[in-house]
């Protein structure tokens, strides 16, 4: 099974800010623990957990891993960037 999880709302871009090193908002964090641990309850597992470099979507991902006592750690895949 393949599950797509969208980043988490983030912060808005700064003028002369860079859209990578966006981090999520309070809201977005605790909404995606909310997701994490419904996801949890409800039998949904990992086998790995891949995540763009991109700081929100990071966020995300540990989020996520969190709620799964780190196992499986997320893993950056660069190619998810483009």
């Amino acid at each position: 099974m393949l599950y797509v999880m969208r980043h988490a709302r983030a912060e808005e871009v700064t003028p002369g800010g860079d859209d990578n090193d966006r981090p999520l908002t309070q809201a977005g964090c605790d909404r995606t623990r909310k997701a994490a641990s419904g996801m949890l309850a409800i039998g949904v597992r990992f086998d790995v957990i891949l995540t763009s470099p991109k700081v929100r979507a990071v966020e995300t991902a540990s989020l996520l891993s969190s709620a799964y006592d780190q196992q499986p750690a997320p893993q950056i895949l660069r190619a998810l960037s483009d």
